[in-house]
């Protein structure tokens, strides 16, 4: 009797000690979600301080990600603003609100470059195949070359080698914003069969004309450089010949 009493006692104790431990919100499948996050590879790229609703919880290093191996829990269904400010400084970087759900976990990437000048969120595959370049678009185009008035639109345009004259890709970048990283991450062979570099150019339309626009020299074109098995962010610019001439010229960061 005093035997079954004692298991009687153990179970009803792992029973009310369970309870407690959902009622408290610390089960883990049904009360927390998580983030990741990281930290592109970019020049000018620094360390950044991650806080979660006001307070410090880790450091960010370019070219990292934390979250993945120890999840950074957050309490599921609840809004919860996660902060980046410039390590060992109070200077916000970026910062975001997100709910995530019971066992969901938000991947936050950041495009954070003093030299590329720009912060931005950003989302996209890590992996890229050996035959192929992922990247984004950044609109820093001096407003010399093309006036900050005029919005655009960007065309991906790829080389026929048979009719020697470039051809839409159908990839588009609607509506780009000048100092802002767009949010489309695009995918493209880098590389034919026969290992040959696949050549692409980027031209601008102007959305209200319908018309490309042309540097000073007359050309449409931003002749852009891909990296098989690399990621990159091109950045669209323009070099000032004098005189009021602009000669399209791209930059690049390739990570």
């Amino acid at each position: 009797m005093k035997k079954i009493f004692i298991l009687f006692a153990l179970a009803l104790t792992l029973f009310v000690f369970s309870c407690t431990k959902d009622d408290e919100g610390y089960g883990v499948k049904n009360y927390y979600g998580s983030f990741s996050a990281e930290l592109l590879a970019l020049p000018g790229a620094s360390t950044l301080d991650i806080y979660v609703a006001g307070t410090k919880i880790d450091t960010l290093a370019a070219g990292r990600i934390i979250g993945n191996d120890i999840p950074k829990r957050l309490t599921a269904g609840k809004a919860t603003t996660i902060s980046f400010k410039k390590a060992g400084t109070d200077s916000l970087v970026l910062d975001t609100t997100i709910t995530a759900g019971a066992s969901e976990k938000v991947a936050l990437k950041i495009a954070y470059s003093s030299t590329l000048g720009m912060k931005s969120f950003t989302s996209g595959n890590t992996n890229v195949s050996a035959d192929s370049t992922s990247f984004f678009l950044f609109n820093s185009v001096p407003d010399g070359a093309v006036a900050d008035a005029i919005k655009t639109d960007a065309y991906l345009l790829k080389w026929n080698s048979e009719s020697s004259l470039f051809e839409e890709t159908g990839i588009v970048w609607t509506n780009l914003e000048k100092g802002k990283l767009h949010p489309n991450f695009v995918t493209v062979r880098a590389t034919k069969d026969d290992g040959s570099a696949i050549i692409y150019a980027i031209k601008l339309k102007n959305k209200d004309t319908g018309e490309f626009l042309a540097d000073g020299i007359g050309s449409e074109y931003f002749s852009i450089y891909i990296e098989a098995g690399k990621r990159e962010i091109i950045t669209l610019n323009a070099l000032d010949l004098g005189g009021g001439l602009w000669f399209f010229l791209p930059d690049y960061a390739i990570y």
